[in-house]
């Protein structure tokens, strides 16, 4: 699937605000074995943004931290773990896509606002679908063998 503008435009801040030359830029998306932003996927994307993390791009390591302390609230850490687990289960970075999920069953319109039992009831849920998910791609066991027989 192709990035959409606002995360090309995303890579493209990122480079601007760490004065990236364009020789360190190619290599960083060749490392990825992409020569150009607009062929990464989601995934491809989220390596090339940990990268300019590391190299100090500080938007987008805010947006990764969570939202601080908030009494009542969820956690960083759980933050965290319930993006990892809904791009482990859907395979991509969709923020959008998470919050309607979060609506629908949880009724926060948002991560930011989920309370802290109910994100624990969201990673739970989550680590489950996670692992029917994984589930489905086995193939069932065989028969037995001509020694059990």
């Amino acid at each position: 699937m192709a990035l959409s503008r606002k995360q090309l435009g995303k890579v493209h801040t990122a480079v601007a605000q760490l004065g990236l030359p364009d020789e360190a830029y190619r290599e960083l998306l060749a490392a990825l074995g992409v020569e150009s932003a607009t062929e990464l996927d989601n995934a491809g994307l989220d390596m090339l943004l940990d990268a300019f993390v590391e190299l100090g791009f500080t938007d987008y390591a805010r947006r990764r931290s969570g939202f601080g302390q908030r009494p009542g609230m969820a956690t960083d850490p759980q933050v965290r773990l319930i993006a990892s687990l809904w791009r482990q289960w859907s395979g991509h970075n969709d923020e959008q896509a998470l919050d309607h999920w979060l609506e629908r069953f949880f009724g926060v319109s948002s991560i930011r606002f989920l309370p802290q039992e109910r994100a624990s009831k969201a990673i739970d849920a989550l680590r489950a679908m996670v692992k029917r998910r994984r589930g489905q791609g086995r193939t069932p066991p065989a028969g037995p063998t001509e020694a059990a027989k």
